[in-house]
């Protein structure tokens, strides 16, 4: 039973023997993925700026609010 874990793929050849693009291509979805939320994450705060300038209180809880993402999101 092949099992992949955090959405990678096992190398079929050794890792070390392997050219650049075989792990990029294999490991790279999830960076690009996650790079595409965190620019939605900033246009969120950025909409919201104001109401965060006016209420400094809110800034403390935006680490929660990501962090509930996992070690993804920390």
């Amino acid at each position: 039973m092949d099992v992949e874990l955090a959405a990678s793929e096992p190398l079929e050849e050794r890792y070390l023997s392997a050219s650049l693009f075989t792990p990029a291509r294999k490991r790279g979805v999830w960076p690009l993925l996650l790079f595409v939320a965190e620019t939605l994450t900033g246009s969120v705060l950025r909409h919201f700026e104001h109401e965060l300038a006016a209420i400094v209180a809110l800034v403390f809880f935006v680490p929660l609010l990501i962090g509930t993402g996992g070690n993804a999101g920390s």
